[in-house]
């Protein structure tokens, strides 16, 4: 379990120097990262590649992606491995005869998260409004989406994870008025544009 997690994070490291040198490659030329590809009349522009370029975006997106996934992994198998260190340390007490002293019950302490986007329209009868998001409400998680993530790789992670849970409920934590309010939201077409029926500003 320990070599398989070492690897995993040598797996990512190597991502993450792979999605930086596209990110610097793709801002070496005149569109960068989010740039159009078409002039003003809607044609591909003359002073790029533009077929490079695409192919340049979509590497950089899946490998986003692929971080995203890898992430979720170490810590999942972090978890499971500091679970088996304890279990196998009550073990061997155990087998010596020693008794475990009584577990203390930690606090609980939730780390306040940064908002990275806020809430400035909710469509009515849309899924924002009914999973209960209001005017005003700063997020500090959309899922998996925090503003490290955001602040990295850009909103595009927000969109993408709201393509991939279309149907699922994923959990939102917003700041509204001083307090941490969790909110459930199911992506869904609805009557309206879009999967949620609301309009983000960054932060």
């Amino acid at each position: 379990m320990a070599q398989a997690l070492k690897e995993l994070v040598l797996k990512k490291d190597a991502l993450e120097e792979e999605i930086k040198e596209l990110i610097k490659s793709l801002e070496l030329t005149p569109v960068g990262v989010k740039g159009p590809l078409t002039d003003r009349d809607g044609f591909p522009r003359n002073d790029i590649d533009v077929n490079a370029i695409r192919e340049m975006r979509h590497d950089l997106v899946c490998k986003q992606n692929d971080h995203i996934n890898l992430m979720k992994q170490i810590e999942k198998d972090m978890a499971e491995l500091h679970t088996k260190l304890r279990e196998q340390k009550e073990k061997e007490r155990a087998e010596r005869g020693e008794v475990a002293p009584p577990k203390q019950e930690e606090p609980k302490i939730e780390k306040q998260l940064d908002p990275f986007v806020k809430v400035n329209r909710v469509d009515a009868d849309s899924p924002a409004e009914r999973a209960g998001l209001h005017e005003g409400d700063e997020i500090t998680q959309f899922g998996s989406v925090d503003k490290d993530q955001v602040t990295q790789f850009g909103l595009k992670v927000l969109s993408e994870l709201v393509q991939r849970n279309v149907g699922n409920a994923v959990m939102i934590k917003v700041l509204r008025r001083g307090q941490t309010v969790t909110v459930r939201l199911i992506p869904q077409r609805w009557s309206g544009v879009g999967f949620l029926g609301c309009h983000l500003l960054p932060i």
